[in-house]
């Protein structure tokens, strides 16, 4: 199915909005052959995926909307170099939400903040001596 640029800005912006409120849920995709492929179901709708065109977990992208049996609705692939990738173009919001869901689903936000808490302690506070 082609969907227009409006759309999928449309779709790729309430994706983005749901995952940073952490209502829809991302995991790495069990198919083998895309690696760096993460997954979203949506209860009695249809299952995202997102993934690099390459592999390699950088841009371009692609983003799937697939049916209750796997089979593709649709999908859209970011625009082949990035400097067409800017502010709030469907490329844009798609490599932003690769980047973030990559993020949450490697617990990257809590790493760092307990790594940032581990410094803090060695880290004199002001008025403190060293």
């Amino acid at each position: 199915m082609k969907f227009n640029d409006d759309e999928w800005t449309e779709i790729l912006t309430r994706l983005e909005q749901a995952t940073n409120a952490r209502t829809l849920r991302w995991a790495r995709s069990d198919e083998w052959s895309f690696a760096d492929e993460y997954v979203a179901p949506v209860p009695g709708s249809v299952t995202y995926a997102i993934r690099s065109r390459d592999g390699d977990e950088q841009f371009p992208f692609i983003v799937r909307a697939l049916d209750d049996r796997g089979e593709e609705v649709a999908e859209f692939q970011t625009a082949p170099s990035d400097w067409t990738a800017s502010g709030t173009s469907s490329s844009a919001i798609a490599t932003r939400l690769y980047e973030t869901i990559a993020r949450i689903v490697t617990g990257a936000p809590e790493k760092a903040q307990s790594l940032i808490e581990s410094l803090e302690k060695l880290v004199p506070q002001e008025g403190e001596p060293f």
